[in-house]
Formats: C-alpha cells, sequence, structure tokens
C-alpha cells in the first residue's frame, strides 16, 4: 500500500483500545492442512479476547480493506518449502504444548518478500 494509506492505517489502529488479556497455547496445526504443509502452527485458546481485537482492527480498517473471512488465531512457528518424510514430519510434531503469554499490544509490520524469504519491519505497536 502507499505511504499515505501506511499513516490512514496508523492513525486508525491508534483508536483502538483494548485490556490486556491472557491466551494460553493450545495444539499444533498445519496450513493448508496435515495432507499438503506451508506452516505449522500453534493454536491459542481462548479465542473470544483474540477474536475481538481483530474485529476492532478490522472495524478500524473497514474503509481501505475488505474484512477477512475467515480468521483462525495462532502463532506461526514455521514455513515449510519441501518435506521428503511427511509422516515422520507429523510424527516429530506430535507433542503436547503449553504456555501462557499475556497480549497487551499489536504491531503493524511490513513485509518484503525477498530470494532469501520474506522479511519483516515493525512500522508501529500499539498499545
Amino acid at each position: 500500500i502507499s505511504k499515505r494509506q501506511i499513516e490512514i492505517v496508523q492513525n486508525n489502529l491508534r483508536k483502538i483500545k483494548f485490556k490486556g488479556f491472557k491466551l494460553n497455547l493450545s495444539r499444533i496445526g498445519f496450513f493448508p492442512n496435515s495432507n499438503f504443509i506451508n506452516i505449522v502452527w500453534a493454536g491459542v485458546t481462548p479465542k473470544r479476547k483474540i477474536t475481538e481485537l481483530k474485529h476492532r482492527i478490522d472495524d478500524g480498517l473497514m474503509d481501505l480493506f475488505q474484512r477477512d473471512k475467515r480468521f483462525d488465531p495462532h502463532i506461526t512457528l514455521g514455513r515449510v518449502k519441501d518435506i521428503k518424510d511427511k509422516i515422520k514430519f507429523k510424527e516429530s510434531l506430535d507433542l503436547e504444548i503449553e504456555g501462557t503469554f499475556k497480549v497487551n499490544n499489536f504491531k503493524l509490520i511490513k513485509s518484503k518478500l525477498g530470494k532469501n524469504g520474506a522479511e519483516y519491519e515493525t512500522l508501529e505497536e500499539f498499545a
């Protein structure tokens, strides 16, 4: 998007207020699915608070962008280019995960695709 649109996005995101909340790690999953793995992720619960924050962000940006139709709260653990033994790979990730963390901010991040993958730059953090 243009620099002017970035400024509008930042101004709109600065208006979003929310109370911090805790999330728990839940399970490991794959996008788009376990038969065709591009991304390995950890799910988070409860989904209600993070979904509410996502809706506030969408509401603040709906003049600029369409609302995402599907939202599955998660933390991306890694991207997968090629798997030689898919069964062994999935078995190695069939483990219990646990942990709790506090969400007290969100960030506007610029991603730039390069020959070595995506590079990320935080443009602004919103508390």
